[in-house]
């Protein structure tokens, strides 16, 4: 076998993203798209919610999550590999 057949083959650890994207990724089309959307107005925007206010309306939901998830998702420090809004 070669460096490459066994390259192709090894076991991956796949892309573990944090519960903020997990949440995004189980949402259908309309919800995910406006989380998105919240996600992403500036820092500076009289539209943005803030980081705690967001994590209640999701814990509200039902969704496990805490306003340092958010904020460290927003500014793209997580495990989820896109670059997101920063401050």
């Amino acid at each position: 076998m070669t460096l490459y057949d066994r390259l192709k083959s090894a076991p991956t650890k796949g892309l573990k993203g944090c519960s903020l994207g997990k949440i995004l990724q189980a949402l259908d089309v309309k919800d995910r798209e406006a989380l998105q959307a919240a996600l992403l107005v500036p820092y500076d925007s009289d539209d943005r919610i803030s980081n705690a206010e967001m994590a209640r309306v999701l814990q509200d939901e039902g969704y496990d999550v805490k306003a340092k998830t958010v904020e460290t998702h927003r500014r793209g420090g997580c495990g989820c590999g896109a670059s997101r809004a920063t401050k």
